[in-house]
């Protein structure tokens, strides 16, 4: 009898353990890499300009922020008239050319916001999308 008791506080021990380790590696932990806008946290304008787009070139939208810069979030507007396709993955636009298949459409006559800890803070490129897309672009980015 005492054999078994013993056995059971020992698997009961092990086990424990194994809850106890396992909830301290696999632990959620909040990722602020980019520096995500958390509700609450002050932003201030670190850029803003006014860009013209067309449908057959690319340009630069916003450059790449340093690992030591906060970013925060991103902004971008449109004309009335031009719909935009903004290319996010730095290593595409080294050239300022766009692949069609990665990226995101911005309608025309839009603001649209950016949070970093989804878009992330690298270089992005922009042109119109489709064939007669040409006007401005308004960028601000928040620190």
């Amino acid at each position: 009898m005492k054999g078994i008791i013993k056995i059971l506080v020992g698997g009961a021990v092990i086990i424990l353990l194994v809850v106890i380790v396992n909830s301290v590696l696999n632990r959620p932990e909040r990722n602020n890499g980019l520096g995500a806008a958390d509700g609450g946290q002050y932003a201030t304008v670190a850029t803003s300009s006014t860009i013209q787009v067309g449908p057959k070139t690319s340009s630069i939208l916003f450059r790449k922020i340093d690992s030591g810069e906060r970013c925060l979030s991103r902004i971008v507007g449109t004309d009335v008239a031009t719909p935009l396709f903004i290319q996010f993955e730095s290593s595409a636009v080294a050239s300022t050319s766009l692949a069609e298949s990665l990226g995101y459409f911005v309608a025309a006559s839009t603001t649209q916001s950016f949070d970093s800890a989804i878009f992330g803070c690298g270089t992005w490129a922009v042109r119109g999308a489709g064939s007669g897309a040409t006007g401005t672009v308004q960028t601000t980015e928040l620190r």
